[in-house]
């Protein structure tokens, strides 16, 4: 038996392919540049260049719905944000490698994941409106649930993404290119309208990012992603429950940090019939807008893999600013 493709199995992993202010009729999210020490504070002296890395650790379900083992291991992401002046506009740039197992019999092939994305977009005055975003995915994904040799567990595959947006973001054209192992790549180009009179818009690679833009007043909120694979412009839903403490340890400037923070877990999930799987995100909490030490940085990310594989937990492992 064929088991569903999962091409989005780590796509979604740096994104996903979806969040509404309390009160505003609109249900836009108001967002704000909370990644700075001081929100308030917009000029060139408060963009530092950040860069984050996150240890990926998997823990596998007792029980999946593939009859072979899958684990994953050396899990690596980094995420860079850089303000350019010149352009008066952001550029963060993401980074995953890790390496998939899958054992079948007695017998283990590994294979080396990788996802890189960059996307341009606006400052937080300006609703983070993107310009312009480009991902390359080189992975693997569980191929049958009921397989004859370790070789037919999984399928690799090699994917680029360019998404381009006119002036007011209210149409995009997204090109998707298929680079097989053999034979010359083919590309599918698709143009899409973005109807922003209801919810904010952004783009898919901004997304958990973004969560970093919105200030603690909202709960809940709704935006629009589009999503490549499934050609549509997708809602997101996200809601924060209530906020915690834990104590965290992590390097900041090449210092061990080590203290507690408070943090809001956020649920991001596909506001849809079939929403898949919901992704937990850890954001820390600012206390003072004007003096935000810990920047609402993402402390940790919870990743559900499809067929009930298991979890991938991003770790923040240290912190630098330039």
């Amino acid at each position: 038996m064929k088991a569903k493709k999962l091409i989005p199995l780590l796509a979604l992993v740096l994104g996903f392919s979806a969040f509404a202010g309390c009160t505003n009729s609109d249900k836009k999210v108001r967002f704000g540049n909370y990644w700075n020490v001081n929100a308030l504070d917009t000029t060139k002296e408060a963009k530092d260049t950040e860069i984050l890395e996150y240890d990926i650790t998997f823990k596998a379900a007792e029980v999946s719905l593939v009859d072979y083992k899958v684990d994953y291991s050396n899990g690596k992401y980094t995420t860079r944000l850089e303000y350019v002046e010149t352009e008066d506009l952001y550029v963060y740039t993401t980074a995953l490698n890790i390496t998939a197992q899958y054992t079948f019999n007695g017998e283990t092939k590994s294979v080396d994941d990788s996802i890189t994305s960059e996307v341009k977009f606006r400052s937080g005055e300006y609703s983070l409106q993107p310009v312009s975003s480009k991902k390359e995915i080189v992975g693997s994904t569980p191929l049958t649930v009921t397989p004859e040799t370790v070789d037919d567990c999984f399928t690799q595959f090699h994917y680029t993404l360019e998404t381009t947006y006119n002036a007011d973001c209210s149409e995009g054209t997204s090109v998707i290119t298929n680079i097989p192992a053999e034979g010359e790549p083919y590309a599918r180009d698709n143009d899409f309208e973005i109807e922003q009179k209801k919810f904010s818009y952004l783009d898919n690679e901004q997304l958990l990012f973004a969560l970093r833009g919105i200030p603690n007043s909202t709960s809940s909120a709704t935006v629009l992603v589009y999503s490549p694979f499934a050609n549509a412009v997708q809602k997101v839903s996200m809601s924060y429950a209530t906020e915690e403490s834990a104590e965290f340890t992590f390097l900041k400037n090449g210092a061990e940090q080590k203290g507690l923070i408070t943090y809001r877990p956020v649920s991001l999930v596909l506001d849809e019939q079939n929403p898949g799987a919901t992704q937990t995100v850890w954001i820390a909490k600012y206390e003072d807008a004007t003096a935000n030490k810990n920047r609402n940085v993402m402390l940790r990310l919870e990743t559900p893999l499809s067929y009930g594989l298991g979890t991938l937990t991003y770790t923040l492992k240290s912190v630098s600013y330039q």
